[in-house]
This record gives C-alpha cells, sequence and structure tokens, in this order.
C-alpha cells in the first residue's frame, strides 16, 4: 500500500536537520537517553531560523559589550557547534570583569554533559559574588 505522507518535503527536510543539529549539539550523542529522560520537545521553525541568521548579517551588540556592569559569567562547551569557543572567548574579551567557564567534555550542554561540574562553578560564581559585595 502506497501511502501519502502527512509532512509536505520541505518540513521532512526542517525536521531533518532539527533532529541533526540537535544530536551534533551533545558532545557524547550515545548519552541522550541519559541526558533528556524528559518528555522535552526542542525545535525552532524554519521560518525563525531564517529570521535570526537574516538577522545575525545586519545586527550586532558586540560594540555595547564594554558598556555592562554586572558580574556576567559565561560558560560554554569546548565542542559547541551552535554557539562555538571562539565567540564565548570574544564575550569575556569584550565584558569587563568577566569569568569565562569552558567545559572540556560538552557541546551545546554543559548542564547536562556535565551537570556536576556545571553546578559547581556557578555555585562558586555567585559564592565570588557574594563575597565581594558584602
Amino acid at each position: 500500500m502506497n501511502r501519502k505522507s502527512y509532512f509536505p518535503y520541505s518540513s521532512k527536510k526542517v525536521m531533518h536537520y532539527e533532529c541533526i543539529t540537535f544530536f551534533i549539539s551533545l558532545f557524547e550523542p550515545r548519552r541522550y537517553s541519559e541526558l533528556f529522560r524528559l518528555n522535552i520537545t526542542k525545535k525552532m521553525s524554519a521560518a525563525r531560523l531564517n529570521y535570526f541568521n537574516h538577522e545575525l548579517q545586519i545586527y550586532d551588540v558586540t560594540k555595547k559589550l564594554k558598556l555592562i556592569t554586572s558580574p556576567t559569567l559565561i560558560m560554554c562547551g569546548k565542542y559547541d557547534v551552535q554557539c562555538p569557543l571562539p565567540y564565548s572567548l570574544e564575550l569575556k574579551e569584550l565584558i569587563p570583569n568577566s569569568k569565562l567557564i569552558i567545559f572540556n567534555k560538552s557541546n551545546h550542554y554543559p548542564f547536562l554533559e556535565e551537570s556536576k561540574l556545571f553546578s559547581k562553578e556557578f555555585d562558586l560564581f555567585l559564592e565570588e559574588q557574594f563575597t565581594r559585595f558584602n
């Protein structure tokens, strides 16, 4: 029996792209079941993605980063494919008094892939700020 698909071809392509993007965003894709035990739906529509791709070419806030005065913690995975490490290094360079933590065994989800270290670093940063301002 030849069944007609409920999804147009373009939707299939978008779903395939989203699926691939999601899995390459894990340092160890084989850990998917372990890291994502909850029923989480994470997707971005093609229209939204196209909008961001267009805006990225014309919207630049890097010149304003030096104006940030609040303590800033930048946390990233060393192998992040969605927001590559050079961008986090640039943030660190441009935001005064910022702190950068790089997770060596993470891609885009260090809060899952290295959750204990992530929590430890986050708590340490908060303690440093509490001590600094009290």
